[in-house]
């Protein structure tokens, strides 16, 4: 037999007897010693390996490799005496407790070995095949190096081309040479180092720098990039910004444009990670995964500093400054794609809104009355993700009563019930997006990989699994199918495999190695021959237990024989007898509904939605789905309830057949949000001035629906978090979270509701009227004197003499502060005076 290799897990925090003199976090061993490790699986033999992973806190990764002296074995818990577990015992072949001697990091075992888990919850799982001799090769190379150097190795073996990237990179570079030369930069050159979107150091992202800010600005930069590259210090970076910020014709500060010219002038002790974020990540990463003491200062210049005094020893030093950096970028990409949120099968939690009470609008109907399919539709920040957590729990459980004497409490009292119900799988959230389809919605191919074998298999969507749940009436964690199944995985796991028979009497033994099939091998035949065996799924065992399978099951006699030994073992009912008498409600959200082609994603299934068309009704009707063969339905005890923004401008007009099948519920900006309890508008009083909020977005609402529609009006979610500080007492800073709010979040809308039509953005916000009284406004109209650009020439009779310029107020400006400024959008009076 071929040896196998398999994972034995640590985590100090649960063990850390690590021999004798050993501290905690540590195991101190003597290569040759034969060591007793708890090994769930009995599965391995003598003359496996086996890798040894750190868990826990504090740097992670395999930290030692074994021979297995003695195969698996029963012996008295180590944690409880009363209770016995499995053991192995393997021959020490190595022993590596930190990165200073040469573990191999979890980052690099993820990335290396992708689709094998090194998280498990037990002792002993099987290596995957094809990731044997990786592990393997990652050990040897470890031998003697510190862990990052391991890293970085790896991925100049697999992530690095040197026709690529590192060629452009250093013909750039190969720029500040040139320049300090000639004391000189051409137009080419600065567009490069400036403008350029991917200009051989990095890519900053399309329009970074407008047209505008490169040619208004074109001596300042000049100058920049002449005084970066003769001295591209710390104080020089300080100085730049200064000068940047100062500059009252460069409306934004371009960090990463910036940082990119600093890269260019010295590589050497410059990385190019020019995003912060990104910097930021990596420095995280290197703490956590490699335990390098980096303080992180949130200043660019000297984190690449600090960063490069830590690691540059730590990689291999025939490596030049263009290759480390590409390695240290590579590094950071890899860390910061762990920061981002991770989605499963198209599902993900609901964010958390804003604190918005529970207030009874209009349209809302109660929820004992709801209808089957519903959706929320509104302009942005109108709340209506946020309500879905109520009407969610409303609909799936109709007698909830939520416990509080106030909106707050309430609203606490409905998340804990939601969170409980998603728990339980009765209400699932998914948003739609326009590459989402049928596929992921309902049902579609997917392909795995067993062995050198490519195989095809019918993969249920979000909808298909929710509404076959829904007709069992059964939770995940109560469902006896699902639980029978697991402890017959267990059994297979803990005994190798079993033999079973057929109803015709024909003898066959069961494996199960993960993935989502038992093995079968009929007795009698040589298991070399059959390779991995015949397929069986589990998912057709459901289905055969539930009586929901309309096809003909692949492998149907030893799908029905599993399934009738299941039963018998672990005394599993008919599921007609299991079936609650009256089902549960379950409860699909669908988020942005109007975001996904409706006709790509229901497919013929829109029809089955209709309340008439649902299961249990007289005019029910079922399909038949494409890939599986499966007769399906929608039950009535199954809610869909949509979100829609109908500000979106990127989307076509909502399909007429969705329309007639959901009752559509308006939601509008709700002033009464923007109130106490005893009805009084919140108020930010400052400087003897009080800005009403309630009467200022309803006056910018109004602007707003007069030059536009009030389908693009702003929703009273923009307000909260200043309604939430004005709570706390703290005047001062609800007012800097309201120029926040308008800075960040009102303006950046209105610009992209008028497409930047800055005129009629000034008159949302009443700055025409400020400019008659000769008041500061937040958008400066400044008009161009086309003689002065062109010259007096006839020519000049073809442009509008009135030709404006618009000029948003600096970010740091007073103007953001001043309460008269947003007073003065729905009440001029106190200007007046």
């Amino acid at each position: 037999l071929l040896m196998k290799s398999y994972l034995l897990s640590w985590n100090p925090k649960n063990f850390d007897n690590g021999g004798e003199g050993s501290t905690k976090g540590q195991l101190i061993y003597k290569v040759g010693e034969r060591l007793e490790w708890s090994c769930h699986s009995k599965q391995v033999q003598q003359g496996d390996i086996v890798y040894l992973i750190k868990l826990g806190d504090g740097a992670r990764g395999i930290i030692a490799k074994g021979i297995v002296t003695k195969s698996s074995y029963s012996d008295v818990c180590w944690k409880d005496k009363n209770k016995q577990r499995s053991y192995i015992e393997f021959e020490l072949q190595g022993l590596r407790n930190t990165c200073e001697q040469g573990l191999i990091p979890y980052v690099l075992l993820e990335n290396a070995c992708p689709n094998q888990k090194w998280s498990p919850q037990s002792s002993g799982i099987q290596i995957q095949k094809e990731y044997a001799s990786t592990l393997d090769e990652l050990w040897q190379q470890g031998k003697n190096q510190h862990s990052l150097w391991l890293f970085a190795e790896w991925i100049k073996q697999h992530l690095f081309n040197p026709n690529g990237w590192s060629k452009d990179y250093q013909e750039t570079c190969k720029l500040k040479q040139k320049i300090r030369t000639s004391q000189s930069v051409n137009d080419e050159d600065l567009n490069k180092i400036w403008k350029k979107q991917a200009n051989g150091i990095a890519s900053v992202g399309n329009g970074f720098m407008y047209n505008k800010d490169f040619s208004e600005n074109k001596a300042f930069l000049l100058q920049a990039t002449l005084d970066i590259v003769n001295s591209p210090t710390k104080d020089m970076y300080d100085d730049i910004f200064n000068r940047w910020s100062s500059n009252d014709k460069l409306e934004r500060n371009l960090y990463s444009v910036i940082h990119r010219v600093f890269a260019m002038a010295d590589p050497e002790h410059i990385t190019s990670i020019v995003g912060r974020n990104y910097l930021k990540a990596l420095l995280k990463g290197l703490s956590i995964q490699f335990e390098f003491p980096i303080q992180k200062t949130d200043h660019w210049f000297q984190d690449n500093t600090a960063l490069l005094n830590t690691v540059s020893q730590y990689i291999n030093s025939d490596y030049d400054c263009f290759i480390r950096n590409i390695l240290l970028w590579e590094m950071a990409d890899l860390f910061s794609q762990k920061e981002k949120p991770q989605i499963d099968d198209g599902v993900t939690e609901i964010n958390s809104d804003y604190n918005i009470p529970l207030s009874n609008q209009e349209g809302v109907a109660t929820m004992q009355k709801m209808s089957l399919n519903q959706i929320l539709y509104g302009p942005p920040g109108t709340g209506k993700t946020y309500r879905t957590v109520q009407m969610a729990v409303d609909a799936a459980e109709p007698h909830f009563k939520p416990k509080g004497d106030n909106t707050s409490d309430i609203r606490r009292s409905y998340k804990v019930k939601y969170d409980d119900l998603v728990k339980d799988g009765r209400i699932r959230f998914v948003t739609f997006h326009q590459s989402y389809g049928y596929e992921e919605f309902v049902e579609g191919l997917s392909a795995k990989t067993e062995g050198d074998q490519l195989s095809y298999f019918e993969k249920d969507g979000v909808f298909k699994k929710i509404c076959d749940d829904a007709k069992q009436g059964i939770s995940h964690e109560e469902d006896p199918i699902e639980i029978a199944i697991l402890k017959f995985k267990e059994a297979l796991e803990e005994s190798n495999r079993l033999e079973l028979k057929t109803v015709t009497g024909k003898f066959f033994t069961v494996e199960y190695h993960g993935n989502t099939t038992f093995r079968v091998f009929p007795i009698g035949t040589v298991q070399e021959d059959l390779g991995r065996g015949y397929p069986v799924s589990i998912e057709n065992i459901k289905k055969v237990y539930r009586g929901i399978s309309g096809k003909e099951i692949y492998n149907s006699s030893y799908v029905k024989s599993i399934l009738s030994f299941i039963k018998g073992e672990y005394n599993l009912s008919d599921f007609e007898v299991v079936k609650p008498a009256k089902l549960p409600n379950f409860v699909l959200i669908i988020d942005e509904i109007n975001r996904g082609n409706i006709s790509k994603v229901f497919g013929e299934l829109i029809t089955l939605i209709e309340p008439s068309k649902r299961l249990g009704q007289a005019e029910s009707l079922e399909a038949i789905l494409p890939y599986s063969g499966d007769t399906f339905s929608v039950p009535d005890n199954l809610y869909i309830i949509g979100t829609m923004n109908t500000a979106d401008r990127s989307l076509a007009l909502m399909d007429t057949a969705l329309r007639r099948r959901f009752d559509f519920i308006e939601m509008m900006p709700d002033y009464t949000v923007l109130q106490d309890d005893q009805g009084a508008d919140y108020c930010i009083k400052a400087h003897d001035i009080s800005i009403n909020l309630a009467l200022l977005l309803k006056t910018l609402n109004q602007r707003i629906a007069a030059l536009y529609d009030r389908e693009h009006t702003l929703g009273h979610a923009f307000l909260i978090p200043v309604v939430e500080i004005i709570k706390t007492g703290d005047q001062d800073a609800a007012l800097v979270e309201l120029a926040k709010c308008f800075k960040n979040k009102i303006i950046p809308l209105l610009a992209e509701y008028f497409f930047e039509d800055w005129q009629k953005i000034r008159l949302v916000l009443g700055d025409n009227q400020k400019e008659q009284l000769k008041q500061s406004c937040l958008i400066e109209k400044i008009k161009n004197n086309f003689t002065q650009l062109f010259g007096d020439t006839e020519d000049l009779t073809l442009v509008d003499d009135e030709e404006h310029d618009y000029r948003l107020a600096q970010p740091d400006a007073d103007l953001w502060h001043e309460p008269l400024t947003y007073v003065a959008m729905y009440d001029l009076t106190l200007l007046s005076e």
